[in-house]
């Protein structure tokens, strides 16, 4: 079985999760601006039971989106810096079959072959 990988396919692949990150860094702000509102929304009888709950939830939605943020943003510039990687690699490969190359060349001429 033989894998095969394309760096241009990589390429188009990180620009894609960069196009998500960004979309998912604009909801964790947006998501940073907003509350559960002024206690009065909910009435003097319901407030003191249904608020608690809800800045309990919206601690931890703010938890949650914070962290996707980061999540997002890590496995974007992880996948960015392994494309930058393999795309060396593949230089200095080809470099240094040009460089073997040129060498059995050289080799060939100082033999007479």
């Amino acid at each position: 079985m033989t894998e095969t990988f394309s760096v241009p396919e990589m390429r188009t692949h990180h620009s894609n999760l960069q196009a998500v990150d960004s979309s998912t860094q604009d909801v964790v702000g947006r998501a940073q601006d907003t509350g559960i509102g002024d206690w009065k929304m909910y009435g003097i009888f319901a407030s003191p039971i249904v608020c608690p709950i809800l800045m309990l939830g919206d601690q931890l939605h703010g938890r949650t989106i914070d962290e996707l943020g980061r999540v997002s943003a890590t496995v974007t510039e992880g996948f960015g810096t392994t494309a930058d990687l393999y795309d060396a690699t593949e230089q200095s490969n080809v470099d240094l079959a040009k460089s073997i190359t040129a060498e059995l060349a050289s080799m060939r001429e100082a033999t007479g072959r």
